[in-house]
């Protein structure tokens, strides 16, 4: 018996703002883990860090991006989609975790990205998967919110940094 649409990617009915809640500290815990630590440990900046944009419309319009179409519709493919068929497929939560990471890194690969950014993907998509499985309240909405803010701020400091 399947689950519906919505429930299988990942959604839940709990208030909205608990699910957004849940997104802060996962938020935190990936920006710190692979962004922050990297950087003060004298990692070249421009390889975490997003570019400088052109101007401040432009940077808005990224952030609009990032936040409402990048995390959502990558939390939906990989933490949603993936994890939900995955599941299904292996009978295991754990192993639907784990592939959906590696899933999720190697989708990485093609952007530019160095080896070890593929993993430290892989890795975030690991936290962001048992988040999902382990975390009261912790659904889609919650795993966008953290990964487009994520992605906002890699670049909002490239803009600062770089």
């Amino acid at each position: 018996q399947h689950k519906p649409l919505f429930s299988f990617l990942g959604f839940q009915k709990t208030s909205l703002l608990k699910q957004l809640a849940v997104g802060l500290p996962i938020f935190f815990l990936t920006f710190t883990l692979f962004v922050g630590l990297p950087i003060l440990l004298g990692a070249d900046k421009s390889m975490w860090l997003g570019g400088k944009s052109g101007n401040l419309f432009q940077t808005l319009l990224n952030i609009v991006f990032l936040m409402l179409i990048v995390g959502p519709i990558e939390e939906i493919i990989f933490r949603g989609f993936f994890m939900g068929s995955l599941h299904e497929l292996t009978g295991s939560s754990i192993k639907a975790v784990l592939l959906s990471a590696l899933l999720f890194g190697l989708w990485h690969f093609p952007v530019n990205q160095d080896f070890l950014q593929v993993i430290f993907s892989g890795l975030m998509g690991l936290i962001w998967g048992f988040a999902r499985l382990r975390m009261k309240n912790c659904s889609i909405i919650s795993l966008a919110f953290a990964h487009g803010l994520h992605d906002t701020f890699i670049n909002l400091l490239g803009m600062l940094l770089l």
